[in-house]
């Protein structure tokens, strides 16, 4: 093989590990590699202040920001939901009490669009601390009778 060849190669084969995750040839596909991606997320159990969260965050941003709008016509408004349960899921997990800090960033593109889902589905920023807040003193109350009981 001629060194320009190989050179050009080489370099391909670069670009494409350093390209975001790809969209999916379909819907279906989409939805699967998101699906994927939210689950890898789970599984890592990252704090929030984790350096590890930068991998993720720049695949959820491409998710959000490129791929979604590629497969929303094909989408039903289940999978649309679901699709923003899960972004609005990852922010709580990312960024934990912080994220309505995060969500009330304008120049955020990824944070302009889950606001856009939350207040379609009739919700606001502050009732979903608030849930974040009672779904804690629920679970304060579960391990303080779990202590009593014993």
């Amino acid at each position: 093989m001629s060194k320009p060849f190989v050179f050009i190669f080489f370099c391909a084969l670069l670009s494409a590990c350093n390209q975001e995750p790809s969209c999916g040839a379909d819907k279906t596909q989409f939805i699967k590699k998101y699906n994927e991606l939210i689950s890898d997320i789970n599984a890592a159990k990252l704090p929030t202040s984790d350096k590890g969260w930068a991998k993720y965050d720049n695949a959820f941003r491409a998710y959000v920001e490129e791929c979604y709008d590629q497969h929303e016509s094909e989408m039903t408004g289940k999978e649309k939901r679901q699709f923003w349960g899960k972004a609005l899921k990852y922010y709580s997990q990312r960024y934990g009490e912080g994220i309505v800090r995060e969500l009330d960033k304008s120049a955020d593109k990824t944070a302009n669009r889950l606001n856009d889902y939350i207040k379609a589905t009739g919700q606001s920023i502050e009732s979903i601390k608030r849930g974040k807040i009672q779904e804690k003193e629920k679970l304060q109350l579960k391990r303080n009778k779990g202590v009593e009981t014993e």
